[in-house]
């Protein structure tokens, strides 16, 4: 089926499911078919005794006189009698039965079938040339009538009706047919501008958008698709920007350590200007493990469970590593609180929001663990209104310069791992608050 266009799968799977569903309905339809053309013989051989009823009933002679010789029906005949020596038999009936079996026929009604007068019978016998049908009246004073017919009107109605359903088949077949060829094009249209659209968004960077006019699933595909458009281009963009500030960021440590490292070499400066290479190199580092951090979040994975992770522990190590590199006093009110996700990852959260912390504190950062929510404070200058709460772009634009990549990686984990940052102007400084989602306690 993979092999087929989609016009000619629904073509397909239309036709079968129409065959099998008319092959079903037309055998039980066919059984079912024979009864009613018989009910309609029967009543069409009972029709017309009840139209010749009385003069059957008052003269049998008289009234075989009368419709011998306007019978016109060549499957259908009569015999009218007042027993079963005296009766009459039109020429037709002997067309399709023999003279015994007419005799065999009218004292089988007379001798097996217990009538009550004004009785009718209906009956279908064998014959030398097939089934016949039989109705049998007998009256009160004893006359009797037996109308019967051959099988060919059974069989014309049969193959009439048959013939009749075979054409309203192929006329739904060919409209069904029609409908379908029209509508799977409409589908594989809309499908194909998709495809098209899909082929062509590396070529105009991401940038065209698309929507698919419907409401069924193919317009849900198409908004998916739009929404990965949005997403990539978006990424895309980012990639572009973190490219061109990472390679600014880098270019300026790497140009100190090689004017110094060259003035050095000429003489120019003393040995004791190593200590600006040094620095420099140690700034560079940090942006590394910083554009390390970044990249190793693209293979985060909920591959393991995540583990109730002690923050406290977490905290102590990190201030510990920044207690002798600033002259801020740090301060720490710690429970015994616990975050979902891995240890490693929340230590690299701590670290950055820390070194963020430490580069705008004036005199002070107090961390505080309470009821699983993790506050850390710096009373540095508030952060721009636009910022707050905001996704922290790598390297995103402030009036008072780049957020860098430490709060984009902070931002990222903590989405990963189903947690909620915010962050608070306060009247002096900044709060950064971390805590679960479902935690409703400010």
């Amino acid at each position: 089926m993979k092999k087929f266009t989609l016009t000619k799968q629904f073509i397909f799977i239309f036709v079968l499911v129409l065959f099998i569903t008319t092959s079903f309905f037309s055998t039980l339809l066919i059984s079912k078919l024979s009864k009613v053309s018989e009910t309609v013989n029967y009543d069409r051989l009972e029709l017309f005794i009840d139209t010749t009823s009385p003069l059957w009933n008052t003269d049998p002679k008289l009234m075989f006189e009368k419709y011998q010789n306007n019978f016109n029906e060549q499957d259908f005949g009569f015999i009218v009698g007042s027993n079963t020596n005296d009766y009459y038999v039109t020429n037709n009936l002997l067309s399709y039965l023999r003279q015994d079996e007419i005799q065999e026929m009218v004292d089988d009604f007379h001798l097996h079938h217990n009538f009550s007068r004004e009785n009718v019978v209906k009956q279908r016998m064998p014959s030398e040339k097939g089934i016949i049908y039989v109705v049998f009246s007998i009256s009160s004073n004893g006359n009797f009538i037996i109308t019967s017919s051959n099988n060919t009107y059974v069989r014309n109605l049969k193959n009439t009706t048959g013939f009749d359903l075979i054409s309203i088949f192929f006329v739904v077949l060919i409209i069904g047919t029609s409908i379908i060829v029209w509508w799977s094009r409409d589908i594989t249209k809309r499908i194909q501008a998709i495809k098209k659209h899909v082929d062509e968004m590396n070529n105009d960077s991401y940038a065209v958008t698309y929507k698919d006019e419907g409401f069924d699933e193919i317009s849900l595909l198409s908004d998916s698709i739009e929404e990965m458009r949005k997403t990539i281009h978006e990424n895309e963009s980012t990639k572009q920007d973190m490219l061109q500030n990472i390679s600014h960021d880098f270019k300026t440590p790497i140009a100190v350590i090689k004017s110094y490292a060259e003035a050095i070499s000429d003489g120019v400066e003393d040995v004791k200007s190593t200590r600006i290479i040094i620095e420099q190199c140690d700034l560079l580092r940090n942006k590394v493990v910083k554009l390390l951090q970044y990249n190793r979040l693209e293979y985060l994975t909920k591959d393991k469970e995540f583990e109730d992770v002690a923050i406290k522990s977490i905290i102590n190590e990190v201030v510990m590593n920044y207690k002798h590199r600033v002259n801020i006093n740090i301060i720490t009110k710690l429970d015994d609180s616990t975050f979902k996700g891995y240890r490693e990852n929340y230590y690299t959260v701590i670290d950055n929001i820390l070194d963020n912390a430490t580069r705008f504190a004036k005199t002070k950062i107090v961390i505080t663990l309470k009821y699983n929510i993790l506050r850390i404070y710096n009373d540095g200058e508030p952060i721009d209104e636009q910022f707050l709460n905001a996704s922290f772009k790598p390297y995103e634009k402030g009036s008072k310069g780049q957020f860098g990549l430490g709060m984009s990686i902070v931002k990222r984990t903590l989405d990963f791992f189903d947690m909620k940052l915010e962050v608070r102007n306060e009247v002096v400084g900044v709060t950064f608050l971390i805590k679960s989602k479902d935690n409703n306690l400010i």
